[in-house]
């Protein structure tokens, strides 16, 4: 899994304004942007192989006084985290469906013994990892990405 976030601040035309006595508390002329991305992405590191990538992002803006601008980024950086998770979640699904298809059908990934060579038949691969574990790891993953949205 994989994080980034962004924030960027910035005066609006109405920040001459800030030059009154009080108008840096009252005058809403500060611009807040926060981006959030976030992915979970699956390889198979012997192959270099992309089994599954999931992303999730959001883009948040809005204006603040300037002495508020810690409290309005931290509160859309808290918003969009929680948005690209959501997004990433629904992404997920998609992406653990999709590669069960491909495992079940099209045969794109093959489960190898790494002792032999061959094909798996559930022998176990000294350190492989077979469907039901690839399977219990996903949903773990998205039980841990739901317990993470309700919260």
């Amino acid at each position: 899994m994989s994080y980034d976030q962004v924030a960027d601040t910035g005066e609006t035309a109405a920040s001459f304004l800030y030059w009154t006595i009080i108008g840096a508390y009252t005058v809403p002329a500060t611009r807040n942007q926060v981006s959030t991305f976030v992915e979970t992405t699956v390889f198979h590191v012997d192959s270099r192989t992309l089994l599954l990538r999931a992303p999730g992002q959001d883009q948040r803006d809005a204006g603040s006084t300037a002495i508020r601008v810690g409290d309005t980024r931290e509160r859309l950086g808290r918003e969009g985290f929680r948005a690209a998770m959501d997004d990433m979640s629904a992404n997920l699904d998609v992406a653990i469906a999709d590669f069960s298809t491909r495992v079940r059908e099209e045969g794109q990934v093959k489960l190898v013994d790494r002792r032999s060579g061959g094909s798996w038949r559930g022998r176990g691969g000294g350190g492989s990892l077979g469907l039901w574990e690839l399977g219990a790891l996903l949903g773990a993953l998205a039980l841990l990405l739901a317990a993470r949205r309700r919260g």
